[in-house]
């Protein structure tokens, strides 16, 4: 993502520091700016987990 910086990041990363999930999965933009985005969250906390799917069927699995 030529260009991309925090800026473009600004409301994904607001609500990642809001809700602290333990697992955030990307599933919009180019891969490149998916992986932006991955860096920008692993800087943030080291606690979250990023996933990019490889594919467009993502399925959520809770285990308890």
């Amino acid at each position: 993502a030529e260009g991309s910086s925090e800026e473009d990041f600004r409301t994904p990363l607001r609500m990642i520091r809001a809700l602290r999930p333990q697992i955030v999965v990307t599933m919009h933009g180019s891969l490149d700016e998916q992986n932006v985005l991955k860096t920008l969250i692993e800087k943030e906390s080291k606690s979250i987990e990023v996933l990019i799917p490889e594919r467009l069927w993502v399925y959520e699995l809770v285990t308890r």
